[in-house]
């Protein structure tokens, strides 16, 4: 792996560290089972795809009202998986947008305060942390 991979990959998208996955990511490259004295599989990547997400000026009010209608009349997030994959959104284009401490406006907030409550304990720590800062 070249020197400048690792730090330059774990702090850009898609792969950084403090948000752990995005949605529009494919990975290409070899895998192969774990051999003598190895103990997890591994993946040789030759190749990875990523669709930039749009700026949080052109979304981010469009997402909260979205949030907020899942939230009082679920559709989209019925399941509670969709429920929780929903949660990377907000910070993916935060992130994106530059904007590394997000603040949201009050009614805002309010909207993503109920959304936490609605993740309840399965929101992934690093999520959690991002919500209760904002």
């Amino acid at each position: 792996m070249e020197k400048q991979f690792g730090p330059i990959f774990q702090q850009t998208l898609p792969f950084r560290k403090d948000i752990g996955w995005y949605p529009y990511c494919r990975v290409t490259g070899f895998f192969q089972e774990p051999g003598a004295g190895q103990s997890a599989p591994s993946l040789d990547m030759v190749m990875a795809e990523f669709r930039r997400p749009k700026q949080y000026q052109e979304v981010g009010s469009s997402y909260v009202s979205f949030l907020e209608r899942e939230l009082s009349r679920p559709n989209y997030l019925a399941s509670r998986s969709d429920l929780l994959c929903a949660s990377y959104v907000l910070p993916i284009v935060a992130k994106w947008s530059g904007i590394e401490n997000f603040t949201a406006s009050a009614p805002a907030k309010i909207v993503l305060q109920q959304y936490m409550k609605a993740t309840g304990a399965d929101l992934p720590k690093a999520l959690a942390i991002w919500y209760a800062n904002i």
